[in-house]
């Protein structure tokens, strides 16, 4: 037989909401070493051009603070990293500058029927252009 299940209590419920909203980001204690990598790439790049190291003595001395890697490893997690990094520029750049959107308001109909519910012409809009009707002419048969 299995125990039944406690019941919540409407306050407890609401106790337990406010302790999940209140929740701090848990800092993270444990890294890949692909992680770390992309976290020291800002580093290893600078000791690379400005002091001179080579990735083989990078690696070397990254060993005894728990990071066994690989020169040719390395380097392909800076070249991983440094690629992401043009990705993302790239795509932020190709990206147009969004526009606010602006709400269009529709002209206000004017009334085209009459009492009758037929069209009547003097309730159309003016529909001269420069001086020129351009109302739909009525054609008879065998006129062009």
């Amino acid at each position: 037989m299995s125990t039944p299940t406690p019941k919540i209590s409407a306050a407890q419920l609401e106790a337990m909401r406010h302790a999940m909203e209140t929740l701090k980001p848990k800092p993270k204690a444990d890294y890949t070493s692909r992680e770390a990598i992309t976290a020291m790439a800002q580093e290893i790049r600078r000791a690379r051009a400005e002091l001179g190291y080579s990735l083989e003595e990078l690696a070397e001395i990254l060993q005894p603070h728990g990071l066994a890697i690989r020169p040719s490893t390395l380097r392909g997690y800076l070249r991983k990293i440094e690629k992401e990094a043009d990705d993302a520029q790239a795509a932020t750049a190709a990206q147009p500058p969004r526009r606010a959107r602006t709400k269009r308001s529709a002209p206000a109909a004017a009334s085209t029927r009459g009492n009758s519910g037929n069209i009547v012409w003097g309730d159309l809009p003016d529909l001269t252009d420069e001086g020129h009707d351009i109302r739909p002419r009525r054609v008879e048969p065998g006129r062009g």
